[in-house]
């Protein structure tokens, strides 16, 4: 009797731990199911949202396959301050300093203003010391496109940045806390009517665009007007969640840029 009593005691404990790894496997597998429909609705109203042309409009919300989605979209860098994301060595980020119709094309009317001051800031790290490269992208009073180039290093004295000979920062923009506290660098441009060293634009010029790539280091950038003008959008921000009747939820943001002009030109040689 006793050893029959002890093998259905281990038979019950054996059956009782299948059933409970079965029951957790069940469980996982839903969670996931339920995770993997949330998000591909949310990646659904990511869809319509690009296909469709209201921006800054009303929050949208629908169904589909019993998943709640519900999406945004609105624009971005229209305010004093713009971040960008983290740059890779030898990449760019571009910052539109002409206005944008619905239809993403460049409204040369509507430009930035000559003489408006912008701060440029970078590195965002205690370790980072990227030298930058700036490109601007502007158009003459006579109907020319042309491309100028400078290029600032905060530590020229680092190993390797003695073959950039890049121009040097003053002093007081390498005391950090700049573009809202959260930079080491930065180069004032756009002052009065000297862009930069070098660049003096009339107050008719149309400023396009400016190409901000990092040398030697990877590094975020920022723009900081210094009159509290607002920037021009830099693209737009979809916001879209899906949310399952189990209470999953899952969130993507995606955020689209204008389309960026070729950067062959940007290393494009040319006579006339």
């Amino acid at each position: 009797m006793l050893i029959l009593v002890l093998i259905t005691i281990v038979g019950l404990t054996v059956g009782l731990s299948l059933i409970s790894r079965t029951v957790t496997d069940v469980r996982i597998s839903s969670q996931i199911e339920q995770s993997n429909r949330a998000f591909s609705a949310a990646e659904a109203g990511v869809e319509i949202a690009l296909k469709s042309a209201v921006v800054n409009g009303p929050t949208v919300t629908f169904n589909l396959s019993q998943v709640a989605v519900t999406y945004k979209v609105s624009t971005v860098g229209d305010s004093n301050v713009y971040t960008f994301p983290n740059a890779q060595t030898g990449k760019t980020q571009v910052l539109w300093l002409a206005d944008h119709d619905s239809d993403g094309n460049i409204v040369e009317s509507s430009t930035y203003p000559v003489g408006s001051p912008l701060d440029v800031c970078w590195g965002s790290t205690v370790n980072n010391n990227a030298a930058v490269v700036m490109s601007l992208l502007y158009k003459t009073i006579d109907n020319n496109y042309k491309i100028a180039k400078s290029a600032y290093d905060p530590d020229p004295a680092a190993p390797g940045h003695d073959i950039y000979n890049f121009l040097t920062l003053l002093p007081e923009d390498m005391i950090g806390g700049y573009c809202n506290g959260n930079y080491r660098f930065k180069k004032t441009i756009n002052d009065v009517l000297q862009f930069w060293e070098g660049l003096t634009l009339t107050p008719d010029t149309k400023l396009i665009s400016l190409w901000l790539q990092p040398v030697d280091q990877d590094t975020s950038f920022a723009i900081n007007t210094r009159t509290g003008t607002n920037l021009y959008k830099q693209g737009i921000q979809i916001n879209s969640q899906g949310l399952t009747s189990t209470g999953i939820l899952r969130r993507i943001k995606v955020i689209k840029s204008f389309q960026l002009i070729p950067q062959v030109f940007n290393y494009t040689l040319f006579s006339e």
